[in-house]
């Protein structure tokens, strides 16, 4: 059986940056997994990093890396688009 994640849901779905019932984005959801390769595949389709949540400390996904210690996704998210 398949296993489908929020990032297969918000490409499916061509809205990156739809929230889901926590009030999180994909993006969201991969910073808090740590997840570098969906972080990227994320930000070449178009997902905006200066989104904020809509629940708990309503912060971006840079500020989620930033207060985990995740200096390479912090890195990548504050990159200009390419």
């Amino acid at each position: 059986m398949t296993r489908v994640t929020p990032i297969d849901s918000a490409l499916e779905a061509g809205d990156l940056d739809q929230r889901d019932v926590n009030g999180y984005t994909a993006l969201h959801r991969a910073v808090a997994d740590g997840n570098v390769a969906a972080v990227r595949l994320l930000l070449a389709h178009g997902a905006d990093p200066s989104v904020r949540s809509s629940r708990g400390e309503c912060e971006t996904p840079v500020e989620m890396a930033e207060r985990a210690g995740l200096i390479v996704i912090a890195d990548l998210l504050r990159a200009p688009a390419r």
